[in-house]
């Protein structure tokens, strides 16, 4: 089931985390675990699920785990509503979590318990004798007189004892004996009072301190939102809790807790009897706040009473109290009930900041009491409060609009990207200033050069479509493929301009050119998104007729079938069936529905049948493999694994692998031409992570290494066609017509002598070994998948099984139980149960002795009209699968050189070039090489915009940098400023810049003119020394740590240490952490190219070098490297996931290389004017220059 909403937020009250290793690193998680003074820990498939012994109020956002709370006697990770927990029935004591968006249900003894003592390694510790330090203990010796009693209220300033306690304890002193009291006894009285004086002394500091830490920020300052989990506060709050944390432990040891409990039980009973006397004046300044301390942690103990309230005021900024008293649920209750009954008084008397005071101070409410604020008109107030007590950036931007002030609401969206939020927040009934914030925000995503985005934000706003319309011409000026799609757009949201669009249509759709071929078909996207209108009805027959001589590519076929329908022209249709030769499919009426089954009762995380949907953005997502589910029209993914493991690890084989295999499909789109090819390439980069898993000899021995890995055949389904990647003996059948069709051949011995002669069909049932794999994923570093392709047909059935389906079930009767059963699951199913029924009786001697082998089957059926009538035959092609390309080689001779060094280049959209040529400035190269503008601006790096419009230019100064701005639609260039930077990133988004200076990470805002920093990051270890973003995340190499963080959030998701890192040379990290580098030897011969993975796993590429002068760059997918020869420059391309060399580049004659990747390809450029693009998966070069 998937839970409405995901994660519990705000403060909950914890009864257990669950603490993913995953994310945390196996040692973090158990640091976090053993903090957590857990009473059970259990391993489960998503992590480490940490009970704790009583429940505790939590703030999700710094939580050391997702929080657990108890729902009807089980713990969720997700606030379920009722009918969702009704609708999951889960047992007593049982686990909630929410796994790839689903709940999964974990039973109150599944798991694997965990001894968090265990975890600790003594075994390097000695025993050591001990020995006092002072004089030698001896037995105390009784006093000889009793000492006289001594008033301990008097010495502690507590105060007389109430009538009654006062005869209770005259009581009990009667019959004490009189005399003279001893010496002794005045100096206990004496000791004890100085103790009394010391404890209000420290707990007078301890509150002046916390005092000090909540004071408001000076008028006019500029408050920045603080981000969630960020440090605590300064030295101030630290001695002030250590200072508390003393004098409490003491008032313990001391047994005095009890009297300072009873005085402040006294001022708590004064404090109601003030409510109820209708005092409130008085009340509310000896009122006592019943919230926790910051985000619902619990504030320390009070050590002395209250002290009544100067003045009623709302503290702005998130402080919790510096104290609390520890009260009981009676109590807690009855002080709710008197002030939300004094709330009322005092919003009928117009008390209106009063009355908020008692929300934000004493309750604790303070979205609340932001909403009051707001509704009697007290803006400012209620903006301040939101932004001090850090709540929901977007309603922190729209208190802001409300009082006025769009500047800061402005710098806050920018730094928590809360405009959508924001604007979502004030649409319902604040539409004028809504539309005022649209604006705001489209502006500011034009000016980063994200037209697209900027439309999409001004367009609801009807007076702002003229300027909408000026973006839209900025960004077909840009070109490519978002300048193709703005054309696109352009003849959707302004039909007046029909004319100028149709004339740069026809332009567009006329050239031949690669980077043409590529526009052709994001223009046809572009306008296949929304409704049909006249325009791009016209538009989609002209696009349809330039895609017509491409009918042949499979990602055409599919993008050409829906231009046909949008265009609704059937004489064009019909054209385009006949030149196909027969009925194109339409990929909006294929249909399909699965189902799968499986005999293991394996938890979640263990699953062998996974049935994959691919959504509109082609990303895969799990489906709950219901029968008769129709799948979208873009396809789906089908897979089964089928695992073998005696080894006891944390992730088992099919997890491990299905989870790099998806992960590899995911990572970037993928054309429809291509998908066989990158089914294989995912195969092919699970059994490389699963080899690694295999030796890492932490936690596998070598014996162990033969009963490790997994079989498995992926399935990817596209329009009419089915592509296949397989390795081991698992199989992929289908039926079709009523006939079976097997589409893949085992990877055994068995079958491989039957392939080549040796061995007959009579002989091969005899043959005992039958099962033994000669190809299987994680056995060895590389595998090669068998990568195949079929044609679908109407009423196709897939079949996609473990060896416990055919070896315990023959083919006839695989045949029968498909063609019975018309429901998929019901297929499966059947399927299974018949596995198990044969499981005695199988042909496989060897399995009647062993324990039941799974059995996993799952069964889809493909549907609708865009399918042809099934023919009763499969036609069954093999496809190159290019998962280990060999490497091809480019080379350049030296009489081939340009006469200007280029020291840095970048691609852009159209296919140009932008190159950076040191104190000769910049140049903006055609795809033809001519110059088509000169930028008189020094540069010796470049810093691209991802949207191609624009750029800066960085000119080496002594320890300075020049640095100026370059707009490349407008043709300006101007001077920016100088500037001291460690490091810096290559590219930006337009509006941030990542760079590095004075010790510190910062964010830079490339659209001010100064040089402002959004926000900061503290340099981590010794300071961070590279830097790598993409879209989604950004990683510091900072020291021997690598720190990788998701943007725009900036929130830290992993580090891990690096070993040895004074070995490295030139290290580049990739966005999500991957770390390209050299490695000098021990024995300080050549330099020796890599990878660095989590958990540190040095992985040597078979590229060297015997001088110093190397280069690296990496990407999540890619890593280049470069290094000097002595004929001149190498430049090789590698493949991250499977460590395979793509492409390896000869310079002749250079001795200095700069290396970029941009997407799909790489950039390579040398001192001696060479310009080159390289293709990243087929390693051809694309484009090149010569600067002269």
């Amino acid at each position: 089931m998937r839970p409405r909403r995901l994660v519990h937020r705000g403060v909950v009250r914890a009864a257990g985390f669950l603490v993913d290793e995953a994310l945390a690193g196996e040692a973090a998680a158990r640091r976090r675990a053993v903090a957590l003074a857990p009473a059970r820990v259990r391993r489960v498939a998503a992590g480490l699920l940490v009970e704790l012994r009583a429940p505790a109020w939590v703030d999700c956002a710094r939580a050391p785990g997702a929080p657990l709370v108890a729902l009807g006697g089980a713990l969720s990770a997700a606030p379920l509503d009722r009918g969702e927990l009704a609708a999951l029935a889960p047992p007593a004591g049982a686990a909630l979590l929410v796994v790839g968006g689903a709940v999964v249900v974990v039973g109150p003894d599944e798991g694997q318990p965990e001894d968090p003592a265990a975890w600790l390694d003594v075994s390097a510790f000695g025993l050591a004798e001990v020995a006092p330090l002072g004089d030698p203990l001896v037995e105390p010796a009784r006093a000889p007189v009793e000492p006289p009693p001594v008033d301990l209220r008097r010495a502690l300033a507590l105060g007389p004892l109430p009538r009654e306690a006062a005869q209770v304890a005259q009581a009990l002193a009667r019959g004490a004996g009189a005399g003279a009291p001893p010496p002794t006894a005045e100096l206990l009285r004496r000791a004890l009072a100085g103790m009394a004086r010391l404890a209000r002394a420290i707990a007078f500091l301890s509150a002046l301190l916390s005092r000090r830490r909540g004071r408001p920020a000076a008028k006019g300052a500029v408050v920045v939102v603080a981000r969630r989990g960020r440090a605590p506060g300064g030295w101030y709050r630290r001695l002030g809790a250590a200072l508390r944390s003393a004098a409490a432990r003491w008032l313990v040891r001391a047994r005095l807790a009890p009297f300072v409990g009873r005085r402040q039980a006294e001022y708590l009973a004064q404090t109601l009897d003030m409510f109820d006397a209708g005092d409130l004046d008085r009340a509310l300044r000896h009122a006592v706040p019943i919230a926790g301390g910051p985000g619902g942690a619990a504030s320390p103990p009070a050590l002395t009473v209250p002290t009544p309230r100067e003045q009623l005021g709302i503290e702005l900024a998130r402080t919790g109290a510096a104290s609390s008293l520890y009260l009981g649920h009676d109590l807690l209750s009855a002080l709710r009930a008197r002030y939300r009954r004094a709330l009322e008084r005092l919003a009928a008397e117009g008390r209106h900041e009063e009355a908020a005071f008692v929300l934000a101070e004493l309750l604790g409410a303070s979205e609340e009491a932001v909403s009051f604020l707001e509704r009697h008109g007290r803006l400012r107030l209620a903006a301040e409060l939101a932004e001090g007590r850090e709540l929901a950036p977007g309603l922190v931007v729209r208190q802001w609009i409300l009082a006025g002030d769009a500047g800061r609401a402005v710098r806050i969206a920018r730094r928590t990207s809360a405009f959508p939020d924001a604007v979502a927040r004030l649409e319902p009934a604040h539409r004028e200033q809504a539309a005022a914030l649209r604006l705001l925000w489209a502006d500011h995503l034009a000016s980063a050069g994200a037209y697209a985005a900027a439309v999409d934000a001004a367009w609801p706003v009807e007076s702002a479509r003229p300027l909408a319309a000026a973006w839209i011409e900025r960004g077909i000026e840009i070109g490519g493929l978002a300048g193709a799609r703005m054309l696109a757009r352009k003849a959707r949201l302004a039909p007046e301009a029909f004319a100028d669009v149709a004339a740069r249509a026809r332009a567009l759709l006329g050239d031949d050119g690669a980077e043409a071929r590529l526009a052709h078909a994001a223009f046809g996207q572009g306008l296949l998104e929304g409704a049909p209108t006249p325009e791009t009805r016209l538009l989609a027959r002209a696009c349809a007729r330039a895609l017509l001589p491409r009918r042949g590519e499979p990602s055409v076929k599919q993008l050409l079938g829906r231009l046909l329908a949008a265009a609704g022209d059937p004489l064009l249709a019909a054209d385009a069936r006949g030149l196909a030769g027969g009925d194109a499919a339409a990929p909006e009426d294929v249909r399909v529905a699965a189902g799968s089954s499986s005999s293991r009762g394996t938890p979640p995380r263990a699953r062998d049948g996974v049935v994959m949907v691919l959504a509109a953005q082609g990303d895969p997502r799990e489906d709950d493999g219901s029968a008769g589910r129709a799948l979208p029209w873009r396809g789906a993914l089908f897979a089964v694994m089928d695992e073998w493991s005696d080894a006891r690890l944390r992730t088992t084989p099919s997890e491990l692998a299905a989870r790099v295999a998806l992960d590899e499909l995911t990572r970037r789109p993928i054309a429809a031409e291509l998908l066989g090819q990158r089914l294989g390439e995912a195969l092919a980069a699970a059994s490389s992570a699963l080899f690694r898993e295999a030796h890492d000899a932490d936690r596998i021995g070598f014996m162990r290494l033969l009963f490790y890995g997994c079989a498995g055949t992926a399935v990817a389904h596209a329009a009419d066609r089915l592509w296949i990647a397989h390795v081991g003996n698992t199989r992929a059948y289908l039926l079709r017509a009523g006939l079976l069709f097997r589409l893949t051949l085992d990877h055994t011995l068995i079958e491989d002598l039957l392939a080549a002669g040796r061995l007959t069909a009579a002989e091969a049932e005899e043959y005992v070994p039958r099962r033994f794999l000669t190809k299987s994923l994680g056995r060895f570093a590389a595998v090669e998948p068998d990568v195949l392709y079929v044609t679908l047909c109407r009423g196709d059935r897939l079949l996609l099984c473990t060896d416990g389906i055919h070896v315990a079930v023959d083919d006839g009767a695989i045949r029968a139980l498909l063609a019975k059963h018309a429901d998929p699951r019901q297929a499966s199913e059947a399927l299974v149960r018949r596995a198990r029924a044969q499981e005695g009786q199988a042909r496989d001697p060897a399995r009647q002795a062993r324990t039941p082998d799974n059995a996993t089957a799952v069964v889809v059926d493909f549907r609708g009209r865009g399918l042809p009538v099934a023919l009763p035959e499969v036609d069954v092609s093999p496809v190159r699968c290019a998962c280990a390309p060999s490497s091809r080689a480019i080379a350049r001779s030296a009489g081939g050189a340009g006469a200007l060094p280029v020291l840095d280049a970048a691609l852009l959209p159209g296919g140009r070039a932008l190159v950076a040529l040191g104190e000769a400035g910049v140049r903006l190269l055609s795809p033809d090489g001519r110059t088509l503008v000169h930028f008189a601006q020094p540069a010796h790096r470049l810093v691209i915009s991802d949207h191609g419009d624009r750029a800066l230019a960085l000119a080496q100064r002594g320890e300075a940098h020049r640095i100026a701005r370059i707009d490349l639609v407008g043709r300006r260039a101007r001077a920016w400023r100088d500037a001291r930077l460690a490091w810096f990133a290559a590219d930006f988004d337009g509006d941030v810049w990542f760079v590095g200076a004075q010790g510190g990470a910062h964010a830079i805002d490339a659209l001010d003119d100064g040089w402002q920093a959004l926000f900061r990051l503290d340099a981590p270890g010794a300071g961070a020394c590279a830097v790598a973003r993409g879209a989604r995340a950004c990683s510091l190499l900072a020291g021997s740590d690598v720190w990788t963080y998701e943007l725009p959030a900036l929130c830290m998701r992993a580090r891990w240490e690096i070993e040895r890192p004074e070995a490295l040379r030139c290290a580049a990290p990739s966005p999500r952490g991957v770390v390209a580098a050299w490695k000098a030897g021990e024995d300080g011969g050549a330099l020796q190219a890599g990878l660095i993975e989590r958990p540190s796993a040095w992985r040597a590429l078979p590229l060297k070098a015997a001088r110093p002068e190397v280069d690296a760059v990496a990407s999540d997918e890619l890593a280049a490297f470069a290094h000097r020869s002595d004929a001149g420059c190498e430049v090789a391309l590698f493949d991250v996931a499977q460590g395979a060399e793509r492409a390896r580049i000869a310079l002749e004659g250079a001795t200095a290389v700069r290396l970029r990747l941009q997407g799909d390809r790489l950039v390579v450029a040398d001192d001696r004017g060479r310009l080159l693009a390289v293709a990243t998966d087929s390693g051809e070069v694309v484009a090149e220059w010569r600067v002269s």
